[in-house]
């Protein structure tokens, strides 16, 4: 494997937002990405499956600028994503994708042979001031693995209706609370991490809503590559959902009412995850 020791360039870093736009909630039927009539087909076909793609495709556009298409979808790995390119010539490209790294897969038409190359990623969520705990893809998977089912709510100090109760509207984080206690179900509150932790350890510290939060640690901020990827960065607060080990194809954004909530909550656990 050639490893080049360079970090990626911002523009990639943008793949992710409009990925997790694209996952956030239900939209047309996306088309499918398909191995059929692609160039070195055996050879796709087997990378796809040492990939260990769920094949939960979606395409973000209709054509990139060369005419190609590009569908991503999540591994058997959380915290792993897999990005197919496919060409005008029906020749494929994957992209693996980490928090750390990046692995291009490359055909050689020639002899359809494989050639890698890996970029190191640049930290997702490097903010000046942020320092403490963070809860990142290998947190995720031990909470995926000790929970059976329960829902992940970031919020954002900067969103003040994620933990403020406003003209006698409950706050987001008390309907999820209350949503979570009805069902029985885990509750972990992360924060922003594209917030300063001064800025979250002084809400926190300012808003009685969260002494009750002390065993979820919702100062931690939400640095997980698999949460960003599934729209939690497309709006704060956002609501994610787990059960069996899986995670939610779509994410609830904004602040929604306890019915609200209830009724999203229960429809992706009752089908809504695969």
């Amino acid at each position: 494997m050639n490893v080049k020791k360079y970090f990626l360039a911002s523009p990639f870093l943008m793949l992710f937002s409009s990925m997790a736009m694209a996952l956030t909630s239900p939209a047309p039927a996306a088309t499918e990405f398909s191995t059929v009539g692609v160039r070195c087909k055996a050879a796709v076909d087997s990378q796809l499956s040492a990939l260990g793609v769920t094949r939960e495709w979606a395409q973000l556009r209709t054509r990139e600028m060369d005419g190609s298409k590009s569908f991503y979808t999540p591994t058997s790995i959380v915290g792993v994503w897999v990005e197919a390119q496919l060409f005008l010539n029906k020749e494929v490209q994957f992209r693996r994708i980490t928090a750390k790294f990046a692995e291009t897969f490359t055909l050689d038409l020639s002899n359809c042979r494989w050639k890698t190359t890996t970029q190191r990623q640049r930290r997702l969520f490097d903010i000046a001031g942020q320092t403490g705990e963070s809860f990142d893809d290998h947190d995720l998977r031990d909470l995926l693995a000790t929970q059976k089912s329960g829902i992940i709510y970031v919020w954002s100090p900067n969103m003040p209706l994620s933990y403020r109760s406003v003209l006698n509207r409950p706050s987001g984080i008390e309907n999820v609370k209350a949503v979570a206690t009805e069902l029985g179900l885990n509750l972990t509150v992360l924060a922003d991490p594209a917030t300063n932790r001064l800025q979250v350890n002084q809400t926190i510290q300012r808003n009685s809503v969260f002494q009750t939060e002390v065993a979820n640690l919702a100062a931690r901020s939400a640095n997980s590559l698999e949460l960003s990827l599934r729209g939690m960065r497309t709006h704060f607060p956002v609501l994610i959902v787990f059960k069996d080990g899986k995670l939610s194809r779509h994410s609830y954004p904004g602040v929604g009412t306890r019915d609200e909530y209830r009724a999203f909550v229960t429809g992706q656990l009752n089908g809504g995850i695969r």
